[in-house]
């Protein structure tokens, strides 16, 4: 022990009141790192600092709430059933099993956004909200490209409705007739 003359782990690192760390193992092929009050009945904080501070297994991934995650960070509430993310969108997992979320929270005047980017535009499109602009709450899907458009398709990319400019069209093997297209901002 370093700062006790009783230790409770292995290694145990005792400073002022309520501040224990210990790094104990208890069961094969695991360590834990643990931040304890006196009284060894409570968890205190624990921080880490530095210019690069990283934590993952040996695959790179890093779960909260898992030991074994199956993205980049994989936050996990309960699971969702016999399920993965697909390798496309791994990066990050938000899993529970039952509703689940993320919030992106921000002041009333200001946008809360997904951004989409790559090297030639870190920006090229978005999905934005804003709560207060002008008196009445917001949400956009944008492209920032000249000749950007937005698209909603299903199955293997089969188009179903495009939004370019002013215009509205259906599928590339449309004959001209729709169904429905209501737009009613009295609704």
């Amino acid at each position: 022990g370093i700062g006790t003359t009783s230790p409770a782990s292995p290694f145990h690192l005792s400073g002022t009141t309520n501040s224990n760390l210990e790094i104990t193992s208890d069961m094969a092929g695991t360590i834990t790192l643990q931040s304890l009050n006196d009284a060894r009945n409570a968890y205190e904080d624990l921080r880490f600092y530095g210019d690069n501070v990283t934590f993952a297994n040996a695959s790179g991934k890093v779960g909260i709430g898992i030991t074994e995650p199956d993205g980049t960070l994989h936050v996990h509430t309960a699971t969702a059933g016999s399920v993965a993310a697909p390798s496309t969108a791994d990066q990050l997992i938000v899993e529970n099993s039952g509703d689940g979320g993320i919030s992106i929270l921000g002041p009333d005047a200001g946008w809360n956004r997904i951004n989409f980017g790559a090297p030639s535009d870190n920006d090229f499109a978005f999905i934005r909200a804003r709560e207060n602009y002008g008196s009445n709450p917001i949400m956009q899907i944008k492209t920032n490209q000249a000749n950007g458009y937005i698209e909603f398709a299903t199955g293997a990319d089969n188009t179903m409705l495009q939004l370019v400019g002013n215009k509205i069209s259906g599928s590339s093997t449309s004959t001209g007739s729709f169904g429905h297209l209501i737009i009613d901002k009295d609704a």
